[in-house]
This record gives C-alpha cells, sequence and structure tokens, in this order.
C-alpha cells in the first residue's frame, strides 16, 4: 500500500515543517531582561562590543535597530553584533563613560508589537591618565632623623615614605 518513496516525502515535509518553526519572538535566549557588555575604553572605533542574545535570525525573522539616534554604538546591517561608532572613555572626557540604549526587535511579516530590550555597555578603565596632584607644589619640613612611617600632620594621605 505504501511506498517507500512517500515514507520519504513525508519525513521531509516533517523535517521542513519544523524548520519553519525556530523561535523567533524578539526575546533574550538566555532569559534575561537586559544585555550587559563590557567595553575597554581603547576599543577602536568599528569593532565589535559584543553580539545580542536574542531569538531569531536577523536575516530572515526579525528586524533589529536602536531607539537612540545619536548613540556611539550601531547594529550591523543584518546582524546581532553591536559595533562601537564614537569613542569611548571612563573618564568621561573624550567620550561617554558608559552607553545605555535600548535594541527595537520586530518580528517580519507578524503584527505583533515590537519589544524593546535594554543594553548597558560598561567602559573599563586602561589607565591612559597618569595622576596630577592638585595644588603642587607641596613643601614639608622633616628633621633628618625621622623614622620612615611616621606621621607628619593629621589626615588620609599623611604617612611618609
Amino acid at each position: 500500500m505504501w511506498k517507500t518513496g512517500a515514507f520519504i516525502i513525508l519525513g521531509l515535509c516533517f523535517v521542513k515543517a519544523q524548520i519553519h518553526l525556530i523561535d523567533s519572538r524578539c526575546y533574550l535566549a538566555e532569559g534575561g531582561s537586559a544585555e550587559n557588555f563590557l567595553a575597554s575604553e581603547d576599543a577602536a572605533v568599528g569593532s565589535v562590543l559584543g553580539t545580542l542574545g536574542i531569538n531569531g535570525d536577523p536575516k530572515t525573522d526579525i528586524s533589529l535597530s536602536l531607539r537612540e539616534k545619536d548613540s556611539p554604538v550601531t547594529i550591523a546591517p543584518l546582524s546581532k553584533n553591536i559595533i562601537l561608532s564614537k569613542p569611548l572613555d571612563k573618564e568621561g572626557l573624550e567620550g561617554p563613560a558608559s552607553v545605555y540604549v535600548n535594541v527595537i526587535c520586530d518580528r517580519r511579516m507578524s503584527n505583533d508589537p515590537s519589544f524593546l530590550i535594554p543594553v548597558n555597555i560598561r567602559v573599563t578603565d586602561v589607565n591612559d591618565n597618569s595622576p596630577a596632584w592638585i595644588g603642587a607644589p607641596y613643601v614639608v619640613n622633616i628633621s633628618e632623623v625621622t623614622i620612615v612611617g611616621t606621621r607628619n600632620h593629621n589626615g588620609k594621605h599623611s604617612w611618609l615614605q
């Protein structure tokens, strides 16, 4: 009654149906409510700071965009990669010390509402600024027989070395 070819065709139809059931509901795959990344302040403009862990494929199922238009990061087209577009600076002098953006995730060919996924990027320091003394020069009179470690005056930084 059933031929071997019929089972193969039926099996291929089932596999094809399973492929279309891949979840693309625009939520984080690990179940979190936000994405967090660390970025070094010496990261080059154009470098990838992180990859969003969102279900769905930006090439076919979902579209990703940023709510903030003047952000120092962008989303690479047809990908989940966060790309640095402006320099970062931990001290906040030459760029932002942290980045907080909202990613808008839309399901293609669907009337479902958009999802907002908060993304927090913390900038790590690379010690590019040498310490500076405020109010220098300082004058201290100390006897030559003073023992190392003796307090000269009260205060947080009053130990002599």
